[in-house]
């Protein structure tokens, strides 16, 4: 018996969710609700925002399921849904910090959410690089799409999609690895 492909699973859930069967739109979130989290927590840096994000992504995939045109690109369709839900939070986080009461009311990090020194240097290092270079570097790299699906995601060229990945990473080594103290070169070798 041979295994269904990724996109033929995507496409089966979308349809008999779109036919009203939620289990079958449960098992869409089940399915992709830790590589999205894992993405965003990324790309922000702020667990409980990425939660957050999550959580209004899969509730607009829901009110917006008949308007995915190729159920076989659920995956992609997700991811950009996710990043323009965060690209929205990061404007309206630019706006709070213009607010008189900004400076007094800082948010609160959990501090047992963020463990070693590494998870705390990557975070710091992918708030360093330009949004849109995190953002390809994070979908390539950690949602492990290809440069092709990067630029669908994004609705930009291949060529773009490639420029902004080799961007970020180089962009990426360079703040990593000039982080005050010991520069923590395994990490950045991987990318």
């Amino acid at each position: 018996m041979q295994m269904e492909s990724a996109s033929a699973i995507d496409s089966d859930l979308v349809a008999r969710a779109r036919d009203g069967d939620e289990q079958a739109f449960t098992l869409i979130v089940v399915r992709y609700q830790q590589s999205l989290g894992s993405y965003l927590f990324r790309l922000l840096g702020d667990e409980e925002v990425a939660r957050d994000l999550i959580q209004e992504t899969f509730l607009d995939a829901f009110r917006k399921l008949s308007s995915l045109r190729n159920p076989d690109q659920l995956r992609t369709w997700l991811y950009r849904i996710a990043i323009n839900k965060s690209r929205g939070w990061r404007r309206r986080e630019r706006l709070i910090q213009w607010l008189p009461l900004a400076s007094s009311i800082n948010r609160q990090q959990a501090d047992d959410l963020e463990t070693g020194e590494s998870r705390d240097a990557i975070r710091d290092t992918l708030a360093k690089l330009r949004t849109d270079q995190a953002i390809a570097l994070l979908l390539h790299d950690l949602a492990g799409f290809k440069s092709e699906e990067v630029a669908e995601i994004l609705s930009i060229s291949t060529a773009a999609a490639r420029k902004r990945i080799t961007r970020g990473k180089q962009a990426f080594r360079f703040h990593y690895l000039n982080l005050p103290g010991t520069a923590p070169v395994e990490e950045a070798r991987k990318l």
